[in-house]
């Protein structure tokens, strides 16, 4: 059970190898020092993002320039069903591609 990961394991086998009793818990020494090694037993809170550093992201990536580019030249071919497809709404416009 070394390698394995404690989800692919049955519970009892991982109680046993944990030392601890489900009917009882375990010992308040062991809480203590486990609280010590290991920490609470709690998730880290990250702060939110804010709307426009959300917003700021969306143009980090290398598609969005690759689609701006797109339009663009769509736009300057004159096809607008184009550049609808691109940049509007999902549904908005009819490409001629297609």
């Amino acid at each position: 059970m070394q390698g394995t990961p404690p989800h692919a394991v049955a519970a009892d086998a991982v109680l046993s190898q944990l030392g601890c009793d489900p009917a009882a818990g375990l010992p308040a020494g062991d809480v203590q020092e486990r609280l010590g090694r290991y920490g609470p037993n709690a998730l880290s809170q990250r702060a939110s993002a804010s709307m426009l550093k959300i917003l700021l992201g969306q143009f980090v990536s290398p598609v969005v320039y690759l689609l701006g580019g797109a339009a663009l030249i769509a736009l300057w071919m004159g096809e607008l069903g184009e550049v609808l497809a691109v940049v509007g709404p999902s549904g908005a416009g009819k490409s001629t591609l297609l």
